[in-house]
């Protein structure tokens, strides 16, 4: 117990150690719990301190490990033997314990929230949308200050508030996209708890981090050989400690391991509620599949019947080609029915980082719609979501080319982790290479925020994958997409003032989304000029 020291807080500011050893400790310390706790139990023959104490704190090598108040002081004596035992709980217990005042707040925001709750405690909000959200948030009487944060945490950001040692009040979900947690034997005091492997770069040994995308993402669809020659080919430049994984969701056939068990199943529920928030709007999905539908087909007898019959692609016309030559002109090929669109391939990428958690079943169902109209007209299509998770950027394809038996994979679509959106618009020009299309347009959504817990190598520390160095680099990506001839559009999420960001990446070809309703009109739209253009 030599590298673990114990100081109890008293009223007046004072700090004391106790005089002796404790029998016995026992720490708990769990993300998924509220507050953490401390039972210390000592033996001694006479009163431990002559004045009360009101906490302690526990360190470990001179960190902190746990910081917080006395619950409770039992004291029994026995046969001329004294045990003082004292439970404790970190500061974040008076969430818990004070009560909030009964209101309806509308228009609720975290901003709002940390100032009634957390700040008067002490504490402080860490992560979460700080902007206010169409809602009304109804605190009933007898309702804890954590669990009106609870109840907003869940209904509008998606995830559970915890806390963490220093009085933050985490607002992402604490889980293996942030860091696991494994189970620490006791030293020889018999301490015993759980601590936290934190998802830092370069700290996450290979074989966890990669069962962990397996488990929560599906099996990777290459092979170990083409995986690596993908990162040797890839990971490279400010990408260059990242690391890729590449899944079309298929199960790996086995439970999941531990740290990704609590992820694992949030998933499937998240997918469920997606079909299930389908099903609820059936009547009007279904109206909004055939009008999309019909609009496309009527792009494309329009096209059909323009240019005298003739087109790019299709059957050569012997006596028209000897237009490709003196007059640079293609269109020497017989076209195609009013019910082939031509060599169009379109690729829907979807930002699936927590900064969509808040809209993901209609993000999936707008997915899924565009999805749906697509395979009815025969234009091939596929989707896929992105996120990064301790520097590995997945890349999950929901639905593939010329598979429209695959469209209800795109309810598969979850939003965790950060986004990393040049090594992910990197990843999909190496993908579009493996599929010539005479057009390829390329849509991504997106808020135009790239943002990594990888950095970006530069001398011992690096610097964060964020902000300016973020969007340049996702914009050199985008350039790089034009030159090889797809051209990138951006589908924009994201507020007023990222706007500057979108246009630095995307240039023209950005199309801003007053709403996520709006997506697969918009996808339709975009769809309907490449094809009158092509």
């Amino acid at each position: 117990m030599t590298d673990f020291s114990l100081e109890f807080v008293f009223a007046s500011g004072e700090k004391h150690s106790p005089k002796e050893e404790p029998n016995e400790w026992l720490l708990k310390c769990n993300a998924d719990t509220v507050a953490d706790s401390l039972t210390v139990r000592f033996s001694v023959g006479k009163r431990l301190f002559m004045e009360e104490p009101v906490g302690a704190v526990l360190k470990k090598d001179g960190a902190v490990l746990f910081d917080g108040i006395v619950d409770e002081h039992r004291v029994k004596c026995q046969n001329g033997a004294r045990t003082e035992v004292f439970f404790l709980r970190n500061r974040a217990a008076l969430l818990l314990d004070n009560e909030a005042a009964p209101m309806e707040l509308r228009l609720p925001s975290l901003r709002l929230l940390e100032r009634m709750y957390l700040m008067p405690l002490g504490l402080h909000a860490v992560g979460g949308d700080r902007r206010p959200v169409e809602g009304v948030l109804t605190v009933e009487k007898g309702v804890s200050c954590f669990e009106a944060l609870q109840t907003f945490s869940e209904r509008y950001l998606n995830c559970t508030p915890y806390t963490d040692k220093s009085g933050g009040v985490h607002f992402v979900r604490p889980n293996a996209l942030r860091a696991l947690s494994h189970d620490a034997p006791g030293g020889s005091g018999g301490l015993q708890k759980q601590t936290l492997f934190s998802f830092l770069q370069g700290r996450t040994p290979e074989p966890i981090l990669r069962r962990y995308v397996e488990d929560c993402f599906g099996a990777s669809m290459l092979t170990p050989g083409q995986r690596s020659e993908a990162e040797r080919t890839l990971c490279t430049g400010v990408h260059k400690n990242c690391r890729l994984h590449f899944t079309r969701g298929e199960p790996v056939g086995r439970a999941p391991a531990p740290e990704a068990a609590w992820d694992a199943a949030h998933f499937r529920q998240q997918r469920e509620k997606n079909r299930a928030y389908y099903q609820e709007h059936l009547v009007e999905n279904k109206l909004a599949i055939a009008q999309l539908t019909q609009k496309l087909q009527n792009t494309l007898l329009l096209r059909a019947e323009d240019e005298g019959g003739t087109g790019r692609a299709g059957r050569l016309r012997p006596e028209l080609a000897w237009r490709a030559g003196a007059l640079g002109d293609e269109r020497v090929f017989s076209r195609r029915s009013p019910q082939e669109p031509g060599e169009l391939s379109v690729d829907l990428l979807l930002d699936g980082s927590a900064s969509q958690n808040r809209q993901q079943e209609k993000l999936a169902t707008q997915a899924y719609l565009i999805a749906e109209s697509l395979s009815r007209c025969r234009i091939p299509v596929r989707v896929t979501a992105f996120c990064s998770v301790s520097g590995c950027t997945v890349l999950r394809v929901l639905r593939d080319y010329d598979h429209p038996e695959q469209n209800e994979g795109v309810f598969d679509y979850v939003a965790a982790g950060w986004n990393r959106d040049g090594l992910a618009l990197r990843a999909m020009g190496w993908l579009l290479r493996q599929r010539r299309s005479e057009q390829s347009l390329l849509l991504v959504l997106s808020d135009a925020s790239p943002n990594d817990d990888q950095r970006i190598p530069n001398g011992l520390g690096g610097w964060a994958y964020t902000g300016k160095r973020g969007v340049d680099d996702t914009a050199a990506e985008a350039a790089a997409l034009r030159l090889r001839g797809v051209l990138p559009v951006c589908l924009f999420t994201g507020s007023d003032r990222e706007v500057p960001d979108a246009r630095r990446i995307y240039g023209q070809a950005m199309e801003r989304l007053p709403a996520i309703g709006w997506l697969a009109d918009a996808v339709t739209r975009l769809i309907r000029g490449q094809l009158r253009r092509g």
